[in-house]
């Protein structure tokens, strides 16, 4: 019997290390639905993770860019197209890893209020 513990232990230590750890930050709670749901970690951006969210044929993004947090639509054919929907207050977040998570912290451009909330979450793949 211990020896078949031990074998299922090594077996289930091995097949977790196959798996890989995937990032993922919730986005819940903002006045403009569209921009709620579950976005996944696609890179860099500004010195950090980009996040990223397809639905159809629209792609949004929340990134760092000039020390602000963004959250915006970025299919529509260059950045002049794109549409902002919030962006984070304060230009205080250079070293921001991810975007802070109250939506107070946040103010709308061309999205409703409530701001959203953000979570981050990790997702075994």
């Amino acid at each position: 019997q211990r020896r078949n513990r031990r074998k299922k232990l090594l077996n289930l230590i091995n097949s977790s290390a196959k798996m890989s750890e995937e990032k993922k930050l919730y986005v819940i709670g903002a006045g403009t639905v569209e921009v709620n749901g579950i976005y996944s970690a696609a890179g860099e951006r500004g010195g950090c993770t980009k996040w990223i969210r397809k639905e159809g044929d629209r792609t949004y993004q929340i990134c760092r860019s000039k020390d602000k947090f963004w959250i915006f639509r970025s299919d529509r054919n260059g950045i002049e197209k794109d549409i902002d929907f919030y962006s984070s207050k304060e230009k205080k977040w250079g070293e921001a890893e991810i975007p802070p998570a109250d939506p107070g912290t946040y103010k709308p451009i061309k999205g409703a209020l409530p701001c959203p909330r953000f979570l981050e979450s990790y997702e075994v793949v």
